[in-house]
Order: C-alpha cells, then sequence, then structure tokens
C-alpha cells in the first residue's frame, strides 16, 4: 500500500523542512460575523456588502442565515473577481441557512484585500427580512 502526502505534510517532512506559513498551519482562526435587515429596495443585482477578506487570509468557510425572501429570490456570494466564489446562487425563498465553503473559494489566500459580498438574484427582495452570516478565516 502506498502513502500520499498533502502538499504541507510532504513539507513538514522533507530535509530540510519547509515549514508552511500561518494561513496553512498553525495559523490563527478568525470570524468575521455580521447582520442586514432588508429594506424592500434590493433589487436583481444589487449587492450587500457584508465584510473583507484581508490580503494574506485564507478563507476556510461560514454560514448564511436568511429569513423568507420569497419566490425564485437568490443570494450568491463572492468578491469583484467572482460573485460566486463562495457560494453559488441559492434558494433564499423560505427562512433558513446555507453553508458558505464553495469548492472555488474555500481554502482562497488572496493577495491583497478583497470585499465580500452578497447579490440579489431572482427579484425584489421583501423588507425587513434578516441577513446573518459569520464566516471563517485562518491568518497568522
Amino acid at each position: 500500500m502506498a502513502d500520499f502526502y498533502a502538499i504541507n505534510t510532504a513539507g513538514s517532512r522533507s530535509v530540510p523542512p519547509v515549514l508552511a506559513n500561518g494561513g496553512d498551519s498553525g495559523g490563527r482562526q478568525r470570524v468575521y460575523y455580521d447582520e442586514y435587515v432588508t429594506t424592500g429596495s434590493e433589487v436583481i443585482g444589487d449587492r450587500i456588502l457584508i465584510g473583507r477578506l484581508r490580503a494574506g487570509q485564507r478563507f476556510v468557510g461560514g454560514v448564511l442565515a436568511f429569513g423568507a425572501m420569497g419566490s425564485s429570490r437568490t443570494f450568491k456570494l463572492g468578491d469583484a473577481d467572482d460573485d460566486d466564489r463562495f457560494l453559488a446562487a441559492t434558494s433564499v425563498a423560505a427562512a433558513g441557512h446555507a453553508d458558505v465553503a464553495a469548492l472555488a473559494g474555500f481554502g482562497l489566500k488572496t493577495a491583497k484585500d478583497a470585499d465580500l459580498f452578497l447579490t440579489v438574484g431572482g427579484g425584489t427582495l421583501p423588507g425587513g427580512q434578516p441577513v446573518k452570516i459569520c464566516l471563517r478565516v485562518v491568518s497568522d
């Protein structure tokens, strides 16, 4: 049976060892939490800014919770380079939650600060509905 090594594990076992940076091993997890209440004026394509991924931080997931936004309404979570990098268009018709960990964004480590935002899809949002988000990043 063969053994295979992931990148950082292989580096740590090489001679001399190549140590991973804090965003990969031994880093500190940070949590960003924010809330928003819809106004009823958010339409298709509008963005709700919900945080910033700082240069050098590695994105490791999160949770989006939301009130009932109505039939066909969606949110996607991304940045200026990819508007659904962290969460593809997800139904927010009924109150619920979604895990934020799309493959494209999971483990992303940016070289520059990146604003994160939800993009509204499917129609105008109703007023007075809560949106809560908790994102986890690792840095040193």
